[in-house]
């Protein structure tokens, strides 16, 4: 237990990848000395006040009053899975330069004058991190900042309940924001995406087809990921009978929503609903939240605890 605390503790170490120190919004060059929290995955230069273990633990792991609701951590999932792939692709960077070193001392022993001529002309590895990996970073931005968002929304009112990447157990997936308020239970999809979000009709004169497109690429499939979660957590609510709460004959609805951070909407920026599915920016989102329902704040709790059991935090 000692090895994994110690395991998340800040650490001064020499970073791999650029960064921004959380303190001063210093840009932070790869190989600088730096404090580094794998926990909330940020770092502080050394000029900042360093880092404590107090500040970094995971909110599941903090001490909790009686009955606290442990809500999670906004995009922590995604942030690791991110890390993993770096790593990843660091360790054949790392390994591609030393092989492309060798080469060239080699070559240039070898034949002093032809092989500092291909030396001069062969291109050197490329070590740019992929997009196929920074899309963990991305996304995990995207829901950080959604995550805060709710947070605010949640806080402003009694009865209003946030969780942030959960588990759906049986399943690689997480949810990224499961949300509970007076209309209902919100799966809460976020995606950081560049270009205009548009509703499409592609269907012919006879009939409609309706198509989510962002940057003028069908992303439809993202709808069919939401409503999919939407049915696990309609499940989990159906299968726990009277233990509601103060209405146990009627279980919350189950609403979706696709928050789309950074893209443009155009002129006239409008949600809509495809497959039904809602399609929003973060505060046209949050005015879906605010929506008045059947559920009393007692039942919001009670939901919110049975939800945060049955998906714990990823």
């Amino acid at each position: 237990m000692t090895d994994s605390v110690n395991s998340r503790a800040p650490r001064l170490m020499s970073l791999r990848y650029a960064g921004k120190c959380e303190g001063c919004g210093a840009e932070l060059p790869a190989r600088t000395q730096a404090w580094y929290d794998p926990v909330r995955r940020r770092v502080r230069c050394p000029g900042c006040p360093p880092l404590t273990q107090s500040t970094s633990a995971p909110p599941e792991e903090r001490d909790q009053g009686p009955g606290e609701l442990a809500s999670g951590q906004a995009g922590v999932s995604a942030h690791r899975e991110f890390e993993r792939r770096s790593a990843r692709h660091q360790a054949r960077v790392d390994a591609a330069v030393a092989a492309d070193a060798a080469w060239r001392e080699k070559a240039k022993e070898d034949h002093p004058v032809l092989g500092r001529i291909a030396s001069a002309f062969t291109p050197r590895p490329d070590a740019s991190v992929p997009q196929n990996v920074r899309a963990w970073e991305i996304g995990s931005d995207g829901e950080q900042k959604v995550g805060r968002r709710l947070d605010t929304w949640a806080a402003q009112r009694p009865g209003r309940f946030a969780l942030h990447d959960r588990r759906v157990r049986g399943s690689k997936a997480n949810i990224d924001h499961l949300v509970v308020g007076a209309s209902g239970v919100w799966v809460v999809d976020a995606k950081e995406y560049l270009g205009t979000v548009r509703q499409v009709d592609v269907g012919g004169l006879l009939r409609t087809d309706w198509r989510l497109k962002v940057g003028g690429r069908d992303r439809s499939k993202l709808a069919e990921g939401v409503r999919w979660q939407m049915g696990k957590v309609g499940a989990a609510l159906d299968n726990l009978g009277p233990g509601l709460g103060d209405v146990p004959q009627r279980r919350p609805p189950v609403w979706g929503v696709l928050c789309f951070v950074g893209a443009d909407w155009g002129l006239l920026p409008r949600r809509f609903v495809i497959g039904g599915i809602h399609v929003a920016w973060p505060s046209a989102a949050v005015d879906l939240l605010s929506a008045s329902g059947p559920v009393t704040a007692s039942l919001a709790e009670s939901v919110a605890r049975a939800l945060s059991e049955i998906f714990p935090p990823a």
